[in-house]
């Protein structure tokens, strides 16, 4: 009988997949793993909060890092959660959403509800659109936007937005409407009006409003590509954007009823990620620094004079992981990085 020769392709990829199964297989119980931030791991999301926090997310390998600060900027409380999570927002009460995907065959997309001082309060799990952002509503809700690839805040790939919904803190749909297309960010105005910024071609970005159930109120185009944006309490919108040409900007907008004007606007950081405005009216732009090559926040008054610079340390703690069902599997390891 002739031996059968066993070919080397063949046998590395029957390695590879039982390595991901063997890595990726959870128990029911919450799952740690000790591990570190480099302080050059850039800022990928920042949310402000009712009672004045400032709350950043930095990506690692395989966990985001979560930090809450205080008025002063000084760090309140930390968590490294165990999954991919660009999608943040916070709602009126000061709970914190989690927006990530986990998952190899079948690829499932939860979010996560917790304090802000990291004390669990919902999972929940759906198929098959992704988060492509998301924001809490005055009403105590939160609004996501969902579709068929995410928004990449380095390369502004384009969604297919599916549903723009409204939920409840456990998950529950109580409202839904189609969204546009290309849309790639979201934002929740003080008055309960939804705004989205979506690709228009050679037109540039544009930001389409809706009200609170969903019906238009017209569009308005903005300057550049959006980074991030935040509502001020007296309804203003302040947004970052970032240019290679000109250096980052804010721009402030004031909003009333269909007319849309700049107020405002001067230079920021470089690098830009995101932006917050916390309730005394500060603006704070997530960017990247020069010297030395790392994450750090700039702070600025209403008017944009510029009152600080904080850089973001390095951090060391635990990976908390909870596991979305029993046995599934459900963590892609560091062999499939994200940038």
């Amino acid at each position: 009988m002739r031996d059968v020769p066993v070919r080397p392709a063949l046998l590395c990829g029957a390695l590879l997949i039982a390595v991901v199964f063997a890595t990726s297989y959870h128990s029911p119980s919450l799952t740690t793993a000790r591990t570190s931030l480099d302080a050059s791991e850039l800022p990928e999301s920042m949310v402000s909060g009712p009672n004045g926090e400032l709350v950043v997310v930095r990506q690692g390998d395989t966990f985001a890092d979560v930090v809450v600060y205080d008025r002063a900027l000084a760090q309140r409380s930390h968590v490294m959660l165990g999954f991919f999570s660009p999608g943040l927002a916070i709602d009126t009460t000061g709970r914190l959403y989690f927006a990530g995907d986990v998952g190899i065959w079948t690829v499932r997309h939860l979010v996560e509800v917790y304090t802000t001082d990291f004390v669990h309060l919902s999972t929940w799990s759906w198929q098959p659109d992704q988060t492509i952002d998301l924001d809490g509503s005055p009403d105590g809700t939160v609004v996501m936007m969902r579709g068929a690839t995410k928004w990449d805040r380095t390369h502004l790939r384009d969604g297919t937005v599916h549903r723009i919904t409204r939920q409840s803190v456990e998950g529950r749909v109580l409202d839904a409407w189609r969204g546009p297309s290309s849309a790639y960010a979201l934002a929740v105005a003080p008055t309960g009006a939804v705004y989205v910024v979506r690709n228009d071609g050679d037109g540039g970005p544009v930001v389409e409003r809706f009200d609170a159930d969903g019906s238009p109120l017209g569009s308005f185009p903005i300057d550049g590509k959006l980074a991030g944006w935040d509502f001020a309490a007296d309804g203003t919108l302040f947004a970052v954007l970032p240019s290679e040409a000109k250096g980052s900007q804010v721009i402030r907008y004031r909003i009333d009823g269909a007319d849309v004007d700049v107020i405002d606007r001067w230079q920021t950081c470089d690098w830009a990620r995101d932006l917050a405005v916390t309730t005394d009216g500060r603006v704070h732009v997530a960017a990247i620094g020069d010297a030395p090559f790392t994450g750090m926040i700039c702070t600025y008054e209403p008017d944009g004079r510029l009152r600080g610079q904080t850089l973001l340390p390095d951090h060391t703690g635990i990976i908390t992981q909870r596991p979305t069902e029993p046995g599934t599997r459900s963590w892609l390891p560091t062999v499939f990085k994200r940038r």
